[in-house]
């Protein structure tokens, strides 16, 4: 008996040890990067040039590119919240012309320009919207950030004041839509090593079709942090192939400074868009390789969601932490207990119910929800007849469930921010669309690996 206890203690030991070294791996890179954010934050905002920015933006008002509407219709038809250029011009606003107030000030409260009013000097309690305040006080060359929006990084910064110091707005926006479009080509490329040609289709055509990805080149924000969500995703599959040993320390650890980075760049638009692809690769890596059982790449994949997670809200507790040490405590709990009661109460007025969110999100319109239905009929239907034909075996479909499993990452966090995901349909649904992309994957996949299987 003493002996079996022993043998099973063995065996628990090595999985122990790997768990804390890559648990202590991510504690240092938390404290790398959270040193970092500050750093590069204080690098951009010190070292770019406001009259530049300032300047450039005037000229885009000038010449029509840039309008004082906050939600226009693009030339695709997207509109409100699929073509956000509320987001946009907060953070064109942000830390714009305030060299008056000191460079800790400006990392921490991250003001953007708005109208206050007396009673609360958050930026949004007025009536107006950003995009038609920051153009008017670019027209009467009256600009200041004025507003604090202290609750995120605003890591766009980094990339977007020096950029936008040097080009036009036109230009600047030409260089993020090619980064953006490169970064879902390698995606697509990747994914097409891994599951087939069918791939680029089943993998982008969802997204341009009846997604908003025709209009997202054009916004900034929303660009730079999809850009970092596919680009991450796509250094899977390299760092599976490539890193001896990458499922036990480097990956966990690059998926979880993935998720600070996310939350650096992020306005919290598509969080769940990105564990969810890199679960789905980790389990098909495994799956095509026929390297472990599914429920142990499942438990494997979740794991990987809940670093991916656990960076995200590190990089956001370092921000707070970092603000109330500027600040003061009050201000942050003001504004973060303020917000978290803003979308309490309109979701309340708005009567979400349980898988409320998911539905208004899964189901915008009958065209976007149709796809989806089709896609997942559509891998189920020839899971059923490979099976009954006999070209699937118990271990494919199994392989097959388990790749979908990681789809459940989107729905727990929308039915988890239930008021903010109901609100922001127009860009949270993006995240559902791989309801449409993860089965089809996942059929190619045990498609493909049929055909090798073959003598």
């Amino acid at each position: 008996m003493a002996a079996n206890w022993m043998r099973r203690l063995g065996r628990l030991r090595e999985p122990a040890i790997r768990v804390w070294r890559a648990l202590l791996v991510c504690g240092a890179c938390a404290v790398i990067l959270s040193a970092a954010s500050v750093s590069l934050l204080a690098l951009a905002i010190a070292f770019s040039d406001d009259e530049q920015i300032q300047e450039h933006l005037l000229g885009a008002v000038e010449n029509g590119s840039f309008l004082p509407q906050s939600y226009p219709m693009s030339p695709y038809g997207h509109v409100g919240h699929s073509n956000d250029m509320f987001t946009d011009c907060v953070a064109f606003g942000t830390n714009l012309s305030n060299r008056d107030d000191s460079l800790l000030y400006r990392m921490a409260a991250s003001p953007f320009v708005g109208r206050t009013s007396p009673e609360n000097d958050s930026g949004f309690a007025a009536a107006d919207q950003p995009c038609e305040t920051l153009v008017a006080a670019l027209e009467k060359g009256d600009v200041k950030a004025n507003a604090p929006y202290l609750r995120f990084w605003h890591g766009y910064q980094v990339y977007m004041r020096p950029l936008l110091s040097l080009v036009s707005l036109e230009n600047f926006r030409r260089i993020t839509a090619t980064l953006f479009l490169a970064a879902l080509v390698v995606f697509a490329a990747q994914a097409a090593r891994w599951f087939g040609p069918l791939a680029w289709p089943v993998t982008l055509l969802p997204f341009f079709l009846v997604g908003d990805f025709l209009s997202v080149p054009a916004i900034t924000t929303h660009a730079l942090s999809l850009t970092w969500i596919f680009l991450s995703a796509a250094l899977v599959p390299i760092i599976l192939e490539r890193s001896p040993g990458a499922r036990t320390i480097f990956l966990p650890a690059f998926v979880f400074c993935a998720g600070m980075i996310g939350n650096f760049v992020s306005f919290l638009l598509n969080p769940p868009l990105a564990p969810a692809l890199i679960a789905f690769l980790a389990i098909a890596g495994a799956s095509r390789d026929r390297s472990s059982e599914a429920a142990r790449n499942v438990l494997y994949a979740a794991g990987l969601v809940a670093l991916w997670f656990a960076g995200f809200f590190t990089e956001w507790i370092a921000k707070l932490v970092f603000a109330s040490a500027v600040l003061g405590l009050d201000a942050v709990y003001s504004e973060v207990a303020g917000q978290m009661g803003a979308y309490a109460h309109e979701g309340l007025e708005r009567k979400v119910g349980l898988l409320g969110a998911t539905w208004r999100n899964i189901a915008p319109n009958w065209i976007f929800f149709g796809v989806i239905l089709l896609s997942m009929a559509s891998a189920f239907s020839i899971v059923g007849y490979g099976t009954w034909r006999g070209r699937f075996s118990r271990d494919d479909v199994k392989d097959f469930l388990a790749m979908l499993t990681p789809l459940m990452a989107i729905v727990v966090w929308v039915e988890a921010n239930f008021s903010h995901s109901e609100i922001h349909v127009g860009f949270v649904n993006r995240s559902f669309l791989l309801f449409s992309v993860i089965p089809l994957l996942a059929v190619l996949l045990i498609w493909r690996r049929g055909v090798r299987a073959r003598p």
